[in-house]
C-alpha cells in the first residue's frame, strides 16, 4: 500500500517534533561550534556585514552566510533564551524524519515509510543532533530532500534543494550530490539519464544564484576569497586544531554506538536489501547504499571530524533498516524463526547493558539512573526475546527497539549530559579552548 494512513500521518508527525524539541534547553553546549555560530550572529547584526561568515576576524568563505542569516533572526530579538538558536535544528530533524515516511511511503509503501520514520527519531545521535546549533541537520534535511527528488524524477526541484545544500554547506553542497547522481546512473548504466535530468543547464541556474554572492565577495577580498571558497576550512582555525586530533577510522566505533539499539539489526538488513529486493526497488536502495558509502568516505577524508557530522549518514541507514523491517512483518511465522536478527539484538542490548554499567561508575549522581537504564534494558531485552521466540511479531519486535531509543534519548538529555557538563564545568572548558 503506497497512500498514506491518515492517523499514522497525524502521530508520526507529532513524534518526529516531540523528539526533536524535547528538553531542546536542558542539553548543555557539547560543541564548540555552538558558541561560534552564536557569536557569528552577533557578529553579523553588530557590524551589519551579512555576505561574508566572520569570527574575531577570521574570515570563513567557504560557507555561505545562508544559515547565519537564520541564527541572525533569531538573536535579532534579544529577549529570547539562548537555546532558541537551536530550533531551525530541530525543526530540520524533525521535517526530515517526516519527509522520510512520506517518500518512502511512495516508494516502498506504508509500513516501510511507518518503520523508517521511527528507526531515525529513536537513534540517538539524531535526536542529539536536533538540540545543537549547528549547520549539519539544515544540510541534510536538504540534501535528503535533493535524494528524494531525484529517486521521485522531480528534477527542477531537486535543484532548488541542491540550492539549499551549497547555501548550508559549501561547495560540497554541489559537489556531493553531482557525484551521488553520475555514481548512480552509472551503476545502473543509464549514463543518458544525465541528459534526461538537464543537469547542465539545471548547475548553471545554480551557480546564477549564487553568482551576485560570489562576484561581490571576489570584487572586495579578490583571490583570498577564491582560495577560501575553494577550501575545506573551519570557522575559526582553533576548532580546526581541536577538530583535526583524531585518526582516520574515528568514526567507525562511534557509528556502532551511535546506532543503538540498532546496531546488531543492521548487518542483517543490509544483507536483506540485496537478498529480497525487488527491482524498482533495488534502484532506490542502490542510491542509499551509495548515499551511505560515498558519505563515510566523505567524512574519513574530511580534515574536520566531529560527531555530529555521522548525522549525514542516518537517513539511508534509517531507510534501509525500515524498509527491511517492512519485509520482516511479510514473512511467514517459520522464516522469522529461523532469522538472525534476535542474535544481533541480544548481543546489542547486552553491549548497552554494560555501557550503562561503566556510566554508572563515572559518578556518584548517575549511579541510580544507569542502574535504572541496566534494569530497564534487560527487561525490554528478556520481552525481545519472549517476542521473537514464542509470537514472532514484528511489530512488537521493532517498538521495543523504538521504546529504547527513546529511554537513551531520555537519559542523555536529562541525566548524562547536564550533570557531566557540570561537573567538568564542560561550557567553561570549550570557551576556555576557543580562547
Amino acid at each position: 500500500m503506497k497512500e498514506y494512513d491518515e492517523k499514522i500521518f497525524f502521530i508520526l508527525l507529532g513524534l518526529t517534533f516531540v523528539a526533536a524539541f524535547f528538553a531542546l534547553g536542558s542539553v548543555p553546549i557539547l560543541e564548540p561550534y555552538e558558541i561560534i555560530y552564536q557569536d557569528i550572529a552577533k557578529t553579523m547584526l553588530k557590524t551589519g556585514e551579512f555576505l561574508v561568515v566572520q569570527n574575531d576576524g577570521y574570515k570563513n568563505f567557504s560557507m555561505p552566510p545562508f544559515y547565519f542569516w537564520v541564527l541572525s533572526a533569531i538573536e535579532y530579538f534579544e529577549t529570547m533564551p539562548d537555546f532558541f538558536i537551536r530550533v531551525p535544528s530541530a525543526v530540520c530533524v524533525s521535517l526530515t524524519a517526516f519527509f522520510l515516511y512520506s517518500y518512502c511511503t511512495k516508494f516502498f509503501d506504508e509500513r516501510a515509510g511507518f518503520w523508517s520514520c521511527l528507526v531515525l527519531i529513536s537513534i540517538s545521535l539524531v535526536v542529539l543532533s536536533a538540540k545543537l546549533a549547528f549547520n549539519v541537520p539544515f544540510f541534510v534535511f536538504a540534501f535528503t530532500m535533493f535524494a528524494f527528488c531525484y529517486l521521485r524524477c522531480q528534477y527542477w526541484l531537486m535543484y532548488l534543494f541542491i540550492v539549499l545544500c551549497v547555501a548550508t554547506g559549501g561547495l560540497a553542497g554541489i559537489v556531493f550530490p553531482v557525484l551521488l547522481i553520475f555514481l548512480h546512473c552509472l551503476c545502473l548504466g543509464k549514463l543518458e539519464r544525465l541528459f534526461n535530468i538537464h543537469l547542465v543547464l539545471g548547475l548553471l541556474c545554480v551557480g546564477l544564484v549564487f553568482s551576485p554572492w560570489v562576484i561581490i565577495n571576489n570584487a572586495q577580498y579578490g583571490n583570498e576569497f577564491v582560495k577560501g571558497f575553494f577550501s575545506f576550512n573551519s570557522l575559526a582555525p582553533y576548532v580546526q586544531d581541536i577538530a583535526q586530533n583524531h585518526s582516520f577510522w574515528y568514526y567507525f566505533p562511534i557509528l556502532l554506538i551511535a546506532l543503538m539499539p540498532w546496531t546488531g539489526f543492521l548487518f542483517g538488513a543490509v544483507w536483506d536489501s540485496f537478498a529480497d529486493s525487488k527491482i524498482d526497488e533495488m534502484e532506490k536502495m542502490l542510491f542509499m547504499y551509495l548515499w551511505l558509502v560515498c558519505g563515510f568516505v566523505f567524512l574519513m577524508c574530511y580534515p574536520l571530524r566531529f560527531v555530529t557530522m555521522l548525522w549525514l549518514v542516518m537517513p539511508p541507514l534509517a531507510v534501509v533498516l525500515g524498509w527491511d523491517l517492512c519485509c520482516m512483518e511479510k514473512k511467514s511465522y517459520r522464516e522469522i524463526e529461523n532469522n538472525h536478527y534476535l542474535t544481533g539484538s541480544v548481543v546489542t542490548f547486552l553491549i548497552m547493558t554494560n555501557i550503562w554499567y561503566v556510566l554508572g561508575k563515572l559518578s556518584q549522581e548517575l549511579l541510580l539512573p544507569s542502574y535504572v537504564m541496566m534494569f530497564l534494558t534487560l527487561l525490554l531485552l528478556v520481552a525481545i526475546v519472549f517476542t521473537m521466540l514464542y509470537y514472532r511479531d514484528v511489530f512488537f519486535y521493532g517498538m521495543l527497539h523504538v521504546g529504547m531509543g527513546i529511554l537513551n534519548m531520555v537519559f542523555f538529555t536529562l541525566f548524562f549530559f547536564p550533570i557531566i557538563a557540570e561537573q567538568i564545568n564542560l561550557h567553561e572548558h570549550i570557551l576556555n579552548l576557543l580562547k
